[in-house]
């Protein structure tokens, strides 16, 4: 028997997104790949994690893919990367955001085939000519 409250979640492939299923609550959830900031003031270092869409930035999250040190100045330690889980998660059906898939097309992985999570702007409305 499993601890009360605990959640139980099982990936699996649905066309355009990843989709977790929980034994408590039978609801699909959209996942993410994107960064999770850590660090202090002036001295920010990101994870890159995969989280459910509706968490907070600073939230729970599924799993660590990686993490990006923009201070850095070594190249090759500034973005560390796990591209196995990274392929793993996409092929699930993931987005990364464009930030993520910005870093990601930085370390040689190119997602120009797979759907990228967007903001979506809200519309300025026009000036009322009088």
């Amino acid at each position: 028997m499993e601890p009360r409250g605990s959640l139980v979640r099982r990936a699996f492939s649905v066309p355009g997104y990843a989709v977790l299923l929980t034994q408590r609550e039978d609801r699909q959830t959209v996942v993410k790949i994107r960064l999770q900031k850590l660090g202090r003031r002036n001295r920010a270092y990101f994870r890159i994690v995969v989280t459910d869409a509706r968490v907070k930035r600073q939230g729970a999250y599924l799993e660590k893919l990686g993490q990006y040190d923009p201070i850095e100045t070594d190249a090759a330690k500034q973005i560390t990367v796990n591209t196995e889980r990274v392929k793993h998660w996409i092929g699930l059906g993931a987005q990364a955001t464009e930030a993520v898939a910005h870093l990601l097309k930085k370390r040689g992985l190119n997602l120009h085939d797979q759907p990228t999570a967007k903001k979506e702007k809200k519309a300025k409305p026009a000036a009322a000519k009088k």
